[in-house]
């Protein structure tokens, strides 16, 4: 009789934690759903597209097809069972680049085989995404001579160079060029073994070169090598413009007024979230927001 007790104990015991468990995931799951709505009004969507209208409900993304740095042709439809976010930038964009460091974060955050990033710039050369994807920008001493203040320069005596001559005139905190111990005013003197003497070597040289980049620089007559490895995480397409505009013919198509812009595209291909101008994807906000779509 003890036994049989004990066990009519247990059983209902078990039951009444069954019961509380489906309660408790009925609570949870509302729970979660709000969160994630929550989250995803935090970062701001945009109700409407002029290309796609009304963003209420899932809708079919365009597919498009656009060359990598390698000269590989990367479509969005390849990746079809992957959430992908298509981010529209381009290298003269200052709030491209200053995204690109949070997208990086994300992408290290929730990447690996369900999420996707796909970096299409609107430029018609590899060579300035090259030095933006590294962190860094150029001119040409007398560029910088002439206006100074424009390029944050207090002491232009300092420049190691003259006339024609490239000097780094812009380093992006955090990336691969301030990482790697590039400064402001150092003089290219070559890049992975060709000299560079102006604009056209230094532009010639980055189209030749890939992830990895061997500097000499003139540090105020001091030559010093400077080791650049790009930590991009993006996929990064080119999509130049087709007509004389700055903007991408697939930016157009899509309906992007001015960059930075992204799209979220689900799993069955279908856009989610639209959101104008930059973000901080790099949070907690940008991760429960998504959440539902990768965990979907």
């Amino acid at each position: 009789m003890k036994r049989i007790r004990n066990q009519l104990i247990l059983l209902v015991v078990a039951s009444l934690g069954a019961m509380l468990l489906v309660q408790y995931l009925r609570i949870l799951k509302p729970a979660q759903a709000r969160a994630v709505r929550a989250a995803c009004n935090g970062m701001r969507p945009s109700p409407t597209n002029p290309v796609f209208g009304s963003m209420a409900g899932p809708i079919a993304a365009t597919d498009f097809s656009l060359q990598d740095a390698s000269g590989k042709q990367i479509s969005l439809s390849q990746y079809r069972g992957k959430i992908v976010i298509v981010n529209f930038w381009a290298s003269w964009c200052s709030g491209c680049r200053s995204e690109k460091p949070s997208l990086e974060s994300f992408q290290d955050d929730n990447g690996g085989d369900e999420l996707v990033i796909l970096a299409l710039a609107s430029d018609r050369d590899w060579a300035p995404v090259r030095r933006a994807m590294m962190g860094f920008e150029v001119a040409t001493a007398e560029e910088v001579l002439r206006k100074p203040e424009t390029y944050g320069v207090r002491n232009p005596k300092n420049l190691s160079a003259k006339g024609g001559q490239v000097v780094v005139s812009r380093i992006d905190g955090g990336r691969a060029a301030s990482k790697g111990g590039l400064r402001r005013l150092d003089r290219i003197v070559s890049l992975n073994g060709a000299p560079v003497e102006s604009r056209d070597d230094l532009d010639q040289a980055l189209r030749a070169s890939g992830d990895k980049m061997t500097i000499l620089i003139n540090r105020n007559g001091v030559i010093k090598t400077i080791n650049l490895t790009s930590s991009e995480k993006l996929n990064v397409l080119i999509d130049p413009p087709d007509d004389d505009g700055n903007l991408g013919a697939i930016a157009k198509g899509y309906g992007i007024t001015a960059v930075p812009e992204s799209f979220v595209v689900d799993r069955s291909g279908n856009i989610r979230h639209y959101f104008i101008n930059k973000r901080n994807w790099g949070g907690d906000v940008a991760a429960t927001c998504m959440q539902d779509l990768i965990d979907g």
